[in-house]
């Protein structure tokens, strides 16, 4: 029988509280990355990086 991959709030409670204790969190990170990820997904099909800049 499979076992149920979904977790409650309890398990993620320890790092919810720490963000309100240190109130810093990886949003620039995330960020960062979605920005990596756009450029890459518009990138697809060329055959290089110079006819990815030409277009």
């Amino acid at each position: 029988m499979p076992r149920d991959r979904s977790v409650g709030p309890d398990h993620h409670l320890p790092n919810i509280l720490t963000y309100f204790q240190h109130r810093i969190s990886n949003a620039v990170a995330e960020g960062l990355n979605s920005k990596i990820q756009t450029i890459k997904a518009n990138a697809r099909g060329h055959r290089s990086f110079e006819g990815f800049l030409c277009t």
